[in-house]
């Protein structure tokens, strides 16, 4: 099977500079069947729904070659934001387990507006499966300037833990421990 290129995570590209929750658009969480996130996505830009799906970047090296694929930061989730049609048309491609609820959705907008912005940053991230406790610290320098997050660590490359509280799920990105403060 053929690696295929990177595919819009965002959709539409300026989703959180316009999007709002609101008593009729809103966040759906969807957990999906196995490696179909990416379907579903097509699915949903097909029809002008707007969803987000976090890629990163993952290298693998069989047969002495190096490959590159986009695979999701959230595997077998996917988020929708829209009214309840858009909700409906994940639904119907017949490839989602079933729904979370999002009960606080401006919370959950500002989780995904902050992975999105690491991921907009062009710095090197990566899922993060084991949350630990840390210091709470706001990013002063750099592309990452204005991002809260947590690190568990002080030492140098310093790990920013960005996390998305309803999924207990988080991107660990790197700095440098003079780019960030407590907060």
């Amino acid at each position: 099977m053929p690696i295929l290129a990177k595919e819009p995570a965002c959709y539409p590209a300026d989703l959180f500079q316009t999007a709002v929750p609101s008593a009729q658009d809103r966040w759906w969480v969807f957990y999906t069947r196995p490696r179909s996130e990416k379907t579903i996505a097509r699915h949903l830009r097909a029809k002008n729904i707007s969803y987000f799906l976090p890629l990163y970047k993952k290298y693998s090296k069989p047969r002495d070659r190096v490959l590159v694929s986009w695979n999701p930061v959230f595997p077998s989730y996917i988020f929708v934001f829209g009214s309840r049609e858009a909700r409906l048309a994940a639904i119907k491609t017949n490839l989602t387990v079933h729904e979370i609820i999002v009960h606080d959705q401006d919370e959950f907008h500002q989780d995904l507006a902050n992975i999105y912005v690491v991921q907009e940053s062009h710095l090197p991230y990566y899922p993060e499966h084991k949350l630990q406790p840390g210091a709470n610290v706001t990013v002063t320098a750099g592309p990452l300037m204005g991002l809260s997050g947590r690190v568990s660590s002080w030492l140098s490359p310093l790990r920013l833990i960005v996390e998305v509280r309803l999924l207990q799920r988080a991107v660990c990105v790197e700095l440098e421990p003079w780019m960030v403060s407590l907060s």
